[in-house]
C-alpha cells in the first residue's frame, strides 16, 4: 500500500479511534513516519507558498529520493524561484500519488484530519512538542507549600515576548510557543548563546530600558521583517508602514504607536487577543 492509500483510508474514516487505527496498521510502512514528521514539525520550513505546475510523466522515482530533495529546501541550500523550480521537478519526476504526498508536505497539511497529539500516540515523540511553563499569581499559601519542600527561586515576570532559545552543536535557534521558528536575523544574542553548551532556555524577549508594550511591537516588528527577508519577500512596505505610523501618532507616545501597529499587521496573543 503506497502513503497516499493509506492517507486516503485515514481520510475516509469519520471516528479519531478508527484514524489511528488505520495509522496504526500500517505503521510500519516505509517513509511513512518521515512524511507525517516533515508534515506537522513546525520546525521543516519550506518557504513555499503555491504548488508550482508540474508534470508526473517523468521517471517515477521512489518517494523516498523526493524527501531527500525536499531537504534542500528546507535548509534553503535553493531558495525563491530556484526553489520553486526544484520542486516542480521533484514533483515531475515521482507518481501521481507520491506527487499528492509531497504536496501535502510543502502545504503541511496530509489533510487526514488527524492532530499532532494523536499521530504521536502512534508514533511516540515524532513530532516535537514546546513545553511551557507559565506564571501564576502570588500565593502566599502556595508559597510556603513550595518552601516546605526546599529551596526555591523567583524571577520577575516581564511580560515580554515568549521564546524558548534551543542551543544545540555550537549554534542557538529560537522558538515560539507554538513551536514555530522565530527569526530574528543578525542578532547578537544568537552569537552569545551558540557559545552555551547544549541546553533549552525558557524566557522572553525584551528590550532593556523600553517599557513592555513598546518593546513587543518593536520585537514583533522585527521578526515579521526578518521572515520577510529570509523568505526573499520584499519587506519594504513594512519599513513604510512603521515610519508612517511613527510620524502621525508621535504626540501619543510609543506605546500608542506599537498599539496601531499590532492592530494593523493582527499581532496577536495565543489567546487569541490582540497583542498590547
Amino acid at each position: 500500500m503506497s502513503i497516499k492509500q493509506v492517507f486516503d483510508s485515514i481520510r475516509a474514516e469519520s471516528g479519531t479511534n478508527k484514524k489511528m487505527e488505520v495509522l496504526k496498521l500500517h505503521s510500519d510502512l516505509e517513509n511513512l513516519s518521515k512524511v507525517l514528521y516533515n508534515t506537522y514539525s513546525n520546525r521543516v520550513k519550506y518557504h513555499i507558498k503555491q504548488i508550482p505546475n508540474y508534470s508526473t510523466s517523468g521517471s517515477n522515482l521512489p518517494i523516498s529520493w523526493a524527501l531527500e530533495k525536499l531537504e534542500d529546501i528546507s535548509n534553503r541550500e535553493v531558495t525563491g524561484n530556484e526553489a520553486i523550480d526544484y520542486l516542480s521537478y521533484i514533483l515531475s519526476s515521482v507518481s501521481s500519488e507520491d506527487a499528492h504526498v509531497i504536496e501535502r508536505i510543502i502545504e503541511k497539511d496530509a489533510k487526514i484530519g488527524m492532530a499532532r497529539t494523536n499521530i504521536n500516540k502512534i508514533f511516540p515523540n515524532l513530532i516535537e512538542t514546546t513545553p511551557y511553563q507559565g506564571a501564576q499569581s502570588f500565593s502566599e499559601k502556595r508559597a510556603r507549600e513550595i518552601l516546605s519542600e526546599g529551596q526555591a527561586w523567583s524571577q520577575v515576570k516581564m511580560d515580554g515576548r515568549y521564546c524558548n532559545a534551543i542551543i544545540q552543536e555550537g549554534q542557538a535557534f529560537l522558538e515560539s510557543r507554538s513551536g514555530e521558528p522565530t527569526v530574528i536575523i543578525g542578532a547578537t544574542i544568537l552569537d552569545e548563546l551558540s557559545n552555551w553548551e547544549d541546553c533549552v532556555l525558557n524566557g522572553e524577549l525584551t528590550i532593556d530600558g523600553v517599557d513592555r508594550n513598546t518593546s513587543n511591537g518593536i520585537i514583533n516588528s522585527i521578526i515579521s521583517i526578518s521572515k520577510k527577508i529570509q523568505e526573499d519577500e520584499d519587506y519594504s512596505k513594512d519599513i513604510k508602514q512603521i515610519q508612517d505610523t511613527a510620524n502621525e501618532h508621535w504626540a501619543r507616545g510609543r506605546k500608542h504607536i506599537s498599539r496601531v501597529l499590532c492592530r494593523h499587521w493582527n499581532w496577536r496573543q495565543p489567546n487569541g487577543r490582540l497583542k498590547p
